[in-house]
């Protein structure tokens, strides 16, 4: 009897080994499923991060472009009129004659 006690110990003792093994093991198993899911969440919060900054270094330079072709249209724009202040002084003076006066006026 004291043998089959025993026995039936190291039967039960065995079984408890077993389930806390698997149980350890399954543990195991969901930590790295964590460790995984963690891991991809970093790189898609990675990913996206990098995105916004494409994105934000895009209409940056957009923004850039559309400043420096601004600038350029008031520069044309300013030659344009320096141009024709030009012509029209140009037109005083031959209107005038060189002196200053008019042609019908006397010396």
């Amino acid at each position: 009897m004291a043998k089959r006690c025993l026995v039936g110990f190291s039967d039960w003792k065995g079984e408890r080994f077993a389930r806390a093994e698997a149980e350890a093991h399954a543990e195991a198993k969901a930590e790295k499923e964590k460790e995984k899911e963690t891991e991809a969440e970093e790189e898609e919060e990675e990913e996206e991060k990098e995105e916004e900054e494409e994105e934000k270094e895009e209409e940056e330079k957009e923004e850039d472009e559309e400043d420096e072709e601004e600038r350029e249209e008031e520069e044309e724009e300013e030659e344009e009129e320096e141009e024709e202040e030009e012509e029209e002084e140009d037109d005083d003076d031959t209107a005038t004659g060189e002196g200053g006066r008019s042609e019908g006026e006397p010396a």
